[in-house]
């Protein structure tokens, strides 16, 4: 007989409650589990109504912390060209310096958080991020930002671990829904942020008075989830942090086990994609400001547009790519990456047209890439091992871009067109190893093992 649910703590009887949805939906449909898959608005169905009870907390948490990261973001840019006069050097080796960093703690918090639950690392990775932009309003100087970037990552960021959070409790099958719905929200999330802080400099504030702002917009999102947001990985899915027995159980509790060609390929892509998409991270305000003249205002409004075109993309047309499995969302990878290509070929034209045409294209590819790894990491890596497998992905980006930010700032100050030219490469070798993701084999054998929400007989 099972625990009454009224005897269970609040975060397990929540996921409980998940697996009951999950099974009337299975005998409504009268498919079996695995023939089981949401569209986009069902998802978003579930998220208000709270049918997934803890996914709604979460997902207000997310909008709340990515709109105070991204009103930062019009102003920012220019804050580090005009008032600490930085180079594209510096700015690129400041970047480097902080995703090396990340590279690390982005790693160590994802497997971490497989053993000790994911609450305490997304708390504190909210929390270090509020932290970094209270701190940001008093740099005066490169060697201050440096410091302030390399300390900032030390959390890993916030991304990874929220995949996690969203892969343990939604059902498999639906999975693609549900990512491209998160990636819809923060991608408006991150629209507001932008028109948030867009508006507050042309009304006068000043920069640094924004970033507090931001600052504390982000503080009251870690305060609502250190007392809204409840864990998402069940006990009986926990795995040892180190393994020193030997035998079947070892085995399964091993990061290693899950590790096979289509992990590796999945690996890659993003670190591809990661690289070409770091180039015109580190390089994209001095390209309109050197081209066009363009400043903060403009540079907002090409964040907000191109949110807007992500947010349609990953919720409205990823999806219909996902629910063809891993072979959908291998295809969305690989077309995602043809498209970045696409992009950074135009990008240097010095003009307006092609530059929105490209800009357009660029948007269309994050849509595509962004919501189809954590995807496709969840179906190598399974549910034991997802914080491992994000992780991973997550430090692989990071990797990627300690080096985008170093390489793309000295190629576009040897020659501005280089710089994507080589760019559009990094997403063609990516586009071509997406070929490899869907044709590799499962690398999880014993996922039904462990499948949290089967169905259960007398």
């Amino acid at each position: 007989m099972g625990v009454p649910q009224e005897c269970k703590p609040e975060s397990e009887a929540a996921l409980d409650r998940v697996g009951n949805y999950e099974c009337s939906v299975r005998s409504k449909s009268g498919l079996p589990a695995q023939e089981v898959a949401l569209g986009t608005w069902e998802a978003f169905s579930n998220v208000l109504s709270g049918r997934i009870p803890v996914l709604r907390p979460l997902v207000l948490m997310t909008i709340l912390e990515v709109t105070a990261f991204s009103m930062h973001l019009p102003v920012v840019s220019f804050f580090v060209i005009e008032e600490l006069g930085l180079d594209p050097s510096e700015v690129g080796t400041i970047m480097a310096s902080n995703n090396l960093v990340q590279l690390f703690g982005v790693w160590i918090c994802g497997r971490a958080s497989d053993t000790f639950g994911r609450k305490p690392f997304l708390i504190f990775a909210f929390l270090w991020s509020a932290l970094q932009m209270a701190a940001l309003p008093f740099i005066q100087n490169s060697t201050q930002l440096l410091v302030l970037r390399i300390l900032q990552g030390i959390s890993g960021g916030t991304v990874a671990i929220l995949h996690a959070c969203i892969l343990d409790v939604v059902p498999e099958n639906s999975r693609a829904s549900y990512m491209g719905l998160f990636g819809c929200i923060m991608n408006l999330s991150f629209v507001s942020g932008t028109c948030l802080g867009l508006m507050l400099s042309l009304l006068g504030v000043t920069r640094r008075n924004i970033f507090f702002l931001a600052a504390a917009l982000a503080l009251s999102a870690t305060l609502f989830g250190v007392f809204f947001v409840t864990e998402t990985l069940q006990k009986h899915k926990r795995r040892p942090l180190y393994c020193t027995a030997v035998g079947a159980d070892t085995v399964r509790a091993s990061d290693w086990e899950v590790v096979g060609s289509g992990l590796l390929s999945v690996w890659a892509c993003r670190f591809f994609s990661a690289l070409a998409t770091g180039f015109m991270f580190a390089t994209y305000a001095f390209l309109i400001k050197t081209q066009f003249d363009w400043n903060d205002t403009h540079f907002g409004v090409v964040l907000g547009s191109c949110g807007i075109v992500g947010a349609i993309s990953q919720a409205f047309i990823y999806p219909v790519f996902g629910r063809s499995g891993r072979t959908g969302s291998a295809l969305s990878l690989g077309i995602g990456s043809v498209m970045g290509m696409i992009s950074y070929i135009l990008l240097p034209t010095p003009s307006v047209a092609f530059h929105v045409l490209a800009l357009f294209f660029f948007a269309l590819a994050g849509g595509l890439i962004e919501p189809a790894v954590p995807v496709l990491v969840s179906v190598f890596a399974g549910d034991r091992h997802l914080g491992f497998g994000n992780g991973v992905s997550a430090a692989c980006r990071c990797g990627a871009t300690v080096l985008a930010p170093l390489l793309g700032g000295m190629l576009y100050e040897w020659r501005l067109a280089f710089t994507y030219y080589v760019g559009s490469v990094l997403f063609l070798v990516s586009a071509l190893i997406s070929i490899a993701v869907a044709w590799a084999p499962d690398g999880v054998m014993w996922r039904a093992e462990v499948e949290p929400f089967a169905p259960t007989t007398a």
